[in-house]
């Protein structure tokens, strides 16, 4: 099976909406929401700010690429894999369609390391020796299908988390029920 990188389709439709910041209570806990893993719900109505008005998407990246979907996104995507917040859009608070922001519950070790081009942190690096032997960037980002488990099919990258990947059948799913908002970037 193959495996898609997804990315923010910033130019389709022309006039769509770009989401920003979530109201979260912390400055800095939108970090757990880019991060894999469940994650305890806020006990407080969520807003998403709106950067530009715009056709609303199914899959919107919002600031930090935190991912906004809406009903059509949840009822596609397995909730073992994935965990939905209600979150509602400032631009239209009473709207009838439901938000959420969804949060990807696993990382995978699967880099093919052979076939991509990549730079590691490094033990003495002087701006982030927390994250030695961690992927600093990549050049080319190949997977190695043999490491993803057959049920996976939203995931982020192990080492490398702010790559989101999901599966063929599930970009299939995402194409057949015209899911908007995102490009597919194969990478195996």
């Amino acid at each position: 099976m193959d495996y898609y990188e997804i990315v923010d389709e910033l130019y389709i439709p022309k006039k769509r909406w770009f989401l920003g910041s979530i109201n979260f209570d912390g400055e800095w806990d939108f970090w757990k929401y880019v991060s894999p893993g469940k994650v305890e719900v806020p006990q407080k109505e969520l807003f998403v700010s709106c950067r530009k008005k715009g056709i609303p998407l199914d899959f919107t990246m919002a600031d930090f690429e935190l991912f906004i979907v809406n009903e059509k996104v949840k009822n596609l995507v397995n909730e073992d894999e994935v965990q939905f917040i209600p979150v509602k859009p400032e631009v239209d608070p009473n709207s009838k369609i439901n938000y959420h922001l969804m949060v990807v519950n696993n990382a995978i070790e699967c880099v093919d390391e052979s076939k991509s081009v990549f730079v590691k942190w490094v033990k003495d690096d002087p701006i982030r020796p927390d994250k030695a032997g961690e992927y600093e960037f990549f050049e080319k980002l190949i997977l190695n299908p043999v490491d993803i488990p057959d049920k996976a099919n939203i995931f982020r990258v192990k080492k490398y988390t702010i790559k989101t990947v999901i599966s063929e059948k599930l970009k299939l799913l995402f194409e057949e029920n015209k899911v908007s908002g995102l490009q597919y970037k194969k990478i195996t």
